[in-house]
């Protein structure tokens, strides 16, 4: 038996699975669900409505993400998750090899300012 026989293929021409869209036109498989969508509503977004009134930084970017066109995808969810806790480690890893690095070396204007400076003595004492 061939692999490809018992799989489905990525894209054919059928109808956009999104329940608002249904336009018969050519379709793709999600990655994730194995649903066929549009090329509107194929980018897979968590599924749920934010919490519109809190300032957390978590429900700030499901709410991007909600505003992102695409469809609701369930198994996208904990891919989504696995992502953001991902960039937060990520990025606090940054944060803390800012803070164990040197500090930075002189700038260039304070070295000029600091050349003045003994320029401005050197005439002053003469």
């Amino acid at each position: 038996m061939n692999s490809q026989e018992g799989r489905q293929p990525d894209s054919k021409i059928g109808v956009c699975h999104y329940h608002l869209c249904r336009k018969r036109t050519k379709v793709y498989r999600c990655p994730f669900c194995g649903e066929y969508f549009c090329t509107e509503h194929l980018e897979p977004r968590p599924p749920g409505l934010p919490n519109f009134e809190s300032t957390k930084r978590e429900n700030k970017l499901f709410m991007e993400e909600w505003r992102k066109p695409g469809h609701p995808c369930v198994p996208y969810f904990e891919f989504w998750e696995a992502e953001q806790k991902r960039k937060e480690e990520r990025y606090a890893r940054a944060l803390d090899a800012l803070i164990k690095s040197k500090p930075l070396k002189e700038s260039f204007m304070s070295k000029v300012k600091r050349f003045l400076r003994k320029l401005f003595r050197a005439t002053k004492r003469l």
